[in-house]
C-alpha cells in the first residue's frame, strides 16, 4: 500500500471545541509515501477506526518531503 518514513507523536492536546464529546486527543503526524490510487483505501480505514476522530492528508512536494525527513532525523 505504501511506506511510513517518519512518525512524530505530538502528544495529548485540548481540542478547540468538543469532537464527538471528547475534549482532548492525542495528535500524531505520519509522513508516508503512497501512490494516489491507494488514498481511498487509507481514508476508508481511518473512517472505520473508532480511535481516529479527525484526520487530514496533504500532499508534499518531493523536495519538501525529503528536507522534512532529513531534519527530523537530525533532531
Amino acid at each position: 500500500m505504501g511506506s511510513v518514513t517518519n512518525v512524530e507523536d505530538w502528544g495529548s492536546r485540548n481540542f478547540a471545541y468538543p469532537v464527538d464529546k471528547f475534549e482532548k486527543g492525542n495528535y500524531v503526524m505520519f509522513l508516508f509515501m503512497m501512490s494516489p490510487e491507494n488514498l481511498p483505501e487509507l481514508e476508508s480505514r481511518f473512517k472505520l477506526d473508532d480511535r481516529v476522530l479527525r484526520y487530514q492528508i496533504i500532499r508534499l512536494e518531493e523536495e519538501a518531503a525529503s528536507s522534512r525527513n532529513s531534519s527530523a532525523v537530525a533532531a
